[in-house]
């Protein structure tokens, strides 16, 4: 028990890492893309696809991202891109992925699904508007898209100690 409170009085003193706060994409300059949508497998004679495989759906686009980080410079912080729970015209989110690669090395490629938050810079922040272009694409079930698809991702900023 008194290692129980020694943790727990050791877990209260230490700081925490400061709360995530959202991050002002608003100087990026497409707020509404649309990805050139095609079938992943063409069926072809003698090949037989699976049902994954015949709903698949990909998806391609280029979206330059601005992020003002002018109230943290100075500061050490970890900066992630949010994708929404639940996008609006999928009735399942496990009916997307999205993968992007990044030409200006200012923040880290990734893969992200609908809930999730992944890290895409750690370090200092030095410059008023933190930038990249992102090459996106989506990875679509057709079987779940329901309806037009609107993806809002969230950038969101946590201050390290």
């Amino acid at each position: 028990m008194k290692t129980w409170s020694f943790l727990l009085a050791l877990m209260l003193w230490m700081p925490a890492a400061g709360a995530m706060e959202r991050l002002d994409d608003s100087l990026s300059p497409q707020q509404n893309v649309v990805p050139q949508l095609q079938w992943a497998y063409v069926p072809t004679p003698g090949r037989r696809l699976s049902a994954e495989q015949l709903n698949a759906i990909v998806g391609h686009v280029k979206i330059d991202i601005r992020l003002r980080t002018q109230d943290y410079i100075g500061k050490h912080a970890q900066i992630f891109l949010r994708m929404p729970l639940s996008p609006q015209g999928l009735s399942r989110p496990g009916g997307l992925r999205v993968n992007w690669t990044t030409e200006l090395g200012t923040f880290a490629s990734g893969t992200a699904v609908p809930g999730e938050a992944v890290p895409i810079y750690n370090g200092p922040i030095t410059e008023a508007v933190m930038r990249d272009l992102f090459d996106m694409t989506f990875h679509l079930d057709a079987r779940y898209v329901t309806g037009t698809i609107t993806l809002k991702p969230e950038f969101e900023i946590q201050i390290q100690p």
